[in-house]
Order: structure tokens, then C-alpha cells, then sequence
């Protein structure tokens, strides 16, 4: 099975790319080529950059059922230079600038915090969902010091404070239950979260994580349906065609008025 690891990797413009069960790669952005790769754990299933400490750190799914690590990488040496225990099935990972803690959503619904300085898990915030709901994505607000996390059954987002490392509010989709979201992102210069569900991007404010947000849904397909009923509407033609149409028919007429005018004024 083939997974995606995607981050950035801020050494010298790195980037660390498309992964697979086991495996991190790392490419330069200078050549877009690999300069290295590395063996981790089962199923790396996301990356986050830590811009304090220079390192990379990697959820990895066991499949071993004992629970899943957190795989630390140095940016100066592109080694492993730890491995933390977590949750099971770990997949979505976020790092917070302000507090210099990471932020790893597991399969129980439950968030670990890892400390940068420590590497060790030194929180676990858990908030009650039930057995059915599924983390789908999380964003950090570096204005606000907040960490929104995606939910589905229920359609929600759950927003956190990294002051407390305790759900301040929960913010309502309208979705059916498992309609998304399906990702977030943090919009540092507006003060957004945009998440997408089923073709549509919803933007929430963090001012402060208001119900109401704003649908932004992709251009229509070029390709149209027809009904057999009538329209009220008349399909719109371009300008052009209506000229040449206007043309076509009135050339001939005034052909037809010159010929018969000069055929009367002939002796």
C-alpha cells in the first residue's frame, strides 16, 4: 500500500516528498532529485517540519497492533534521532511554532503533545467523541495558538488552545456525518481555516471559530445536462454568430431589390 508523506523541509529548500510503507524520501529542490531516503517505521502517514529544532518528525502507523511512534529526523544530518510512542494508528501531525510542541492525532480519537525539547509526550487531550467519528485533518493557528482538528461522524471541527490543551469550541459543518472535512489549512494572513468536503472549501474565521462560514464550490462541468422539459431560459449566442446570421440573411435581399431595381429602369 502506497501512502503520502508531504512537508516541507526546510533545509536548503528540501522538501520531503511522496513516502511509502517504510520509507521517507528526500529531495532537493535545487535539481528535483533524491539525495536520500530513509528506513522508518510501518507506514510513515504524515510529516510536520519543526522550524525551532530543525527536525522532521513522521507518524508511523505499527502493524502490530501495539501502538504507533513518531519518528524524529534530523535536518542537519537526515538520521533518526528518536522514536516516540503514541496512540494507535497515528496519521495527522502539526507542529506549534509558539509553544514548540506537536500536535499527532491517533485512531482513538485522542491527540498527543509532544514536547521538541524533550521528545516525549507530555499531554494526551481527549474530547469524548464517539466510537464511530474519525480525526481527518489538523491545522495550527500561529495568530490565535490554537489547533483545529477535523472530524467525521459527527461533521465537525474541534478547536484546541495550546495554553490548556482543552477543546474551546466546536464548530458544526452542516454536513451528513461522514461528508468530511477531509483536510485543513491554516491562512496565516487572513486568519482562516479552509476545509474541503465533497468538492466543496469552507472558510472558517478564528475570530473566534464562528458557525458561519463561507462555501466556495469548483467551476461546474463544461459538460451540460439536457432536459426533455421545456426552459424558461433561451440559451445565450455569441454575438458573432448572430451577425453572420443577420448577414446571410439580408445580403440576398438587398441583391434581390438592387437586380429588380436596375431590370425596371433598363429600356
Amino acid at each position: 500500500m502506497k501512502l503520502t508523506c508531504s512537508s516541507q523541509y526546510l533545509k536548503k529548500g528540501q522538501i520531503v516528498p511522496k513516502g511509502e510503507p517504510r520509507k521517507v524520501y528526500i529531495i532537493s529542490d535545487d535539481n528535483n532529485a533524491v539525495v536520500a531516503n530513509l528506513t522508518i517505521g510501518d507506514n510513515p502517514s504524515d510529516v510536520a517540519y519543526d522550524s525551532g529544532k530543525g527536525e522532521i518528525f513522521v507518524p508511523c502507523l505499527n502493524n502490530d497492533d501495539t501502538g504507533g511512534v513518531v519518528s524524529v529526523i534530523s535536518d542537519s544530518n537526515n538520521a533518526i534521532v528518536a522514536n516516540i510512542p503514541v496512540g494507535k494508528n497515528p496519521d495527522h501531525i502539526a507542529y506549534d511554532s509558539g509553544k514548540g510542541e506537536i500536535f499527532v492525532t491517533d485512531d482513538a480519537g485522542t491527540i498527543s503533545v509532544i514536547s521538541d525539547s524533550s521528545n516525549t509526550v507530555t499531554a494526551n487531550i481527549d474530547w469524548g467523541l464517539n466510537a464511530e467519528s474519525k480525526i481527518s485533518g489538523i491545522a495550527y493557528d500561529s495568530s490565535k495558538g490554537e489547533i483545529f482538528v477535523g472530524n467525521q461522524n459527527p461533521s465537525t471541527i474541534s478547536v484546541i488552545s495550546d495554553n490548556s490543551n482543552s477543546v474551546v469550541a466546536n464548530v458544526s459543518l452542516g454536513n451528513s456525518n461522514y461528508a468530511g472535512p477531509y483536510d485543513l489549512v491554516y491562512d496565516s494572513n487572513k486568519g482562516e481555516i479552509f476545509e474541503n468536503t465533497f468538492g466543496t472549501v469552507s472558510i472558517i474565521s478564528d475570530e473566534h471559530t464562528s458557525k458561519q462560514t463561507t462555501e466556495v464550490t469548483p467551476n461546474p462541468s463544461p459538460i451540460s445536462s439536457f432536459s426533455s422539459s421545456p426552459s424558461s431560459t433561451i440559451p445565450e449566442f455569441p454575438s458573432v454568430i448572430i451577425a453572420i446570421i443577420i448577414m446571410i440573411v439580408l445580403i440576398p435581399t438587398i441583391l434581390y431589390y438592387k437586380k429588380d431595381s436596375f431590370c425596371k429602369l433598363t429600356p
